[in-house]
């Protein structure tokens, strides 16, 4: 990333929120050892649509059993990883 400048933006991992990102990862290897699947099979759009899911759920105060903000969080952050690498191209392409 640069800004207007040209310089370049370093990352600063101290401003991330580290208690939903630890959320995120204890849900994530919940999922792994629930599923045994792989968050990269799945597409964009369905990591959008889940998310969505879990955003809507959410703020109707639905099945208050499932931390929604949490999964929509990983969803989101699943669908952003696979587009900044291009994932679902590169894919299609080794399978085809």
């Amino acid at each position: 990333m640069k800004d207007t400048k040209e310089r370049p933006i370093l990352p600063m991992y101290s401003l991330l929120p580290v208690r939903a990102l630890r959320e995120a990862a204890i849900l994530m290897a919940k999922e792994v050892d629930n599923k045994g699947t792989s968050w990269t099979d799945t597409e964009i759009t369905a990591h959008l649509d889940h998310a969505m899911e879990h955003i809507i759920s959410y703020l109707m105060c639905e099945d208050v059993s499932e931390d929604h903000l949490v999964n929509a969080t990983c969803r989101i952050m699943m669908a952003c990883e696979k587009y900044l690498t291009n994932w679902d191209y590169v894919h299609k392409l080794r399978t085809s």
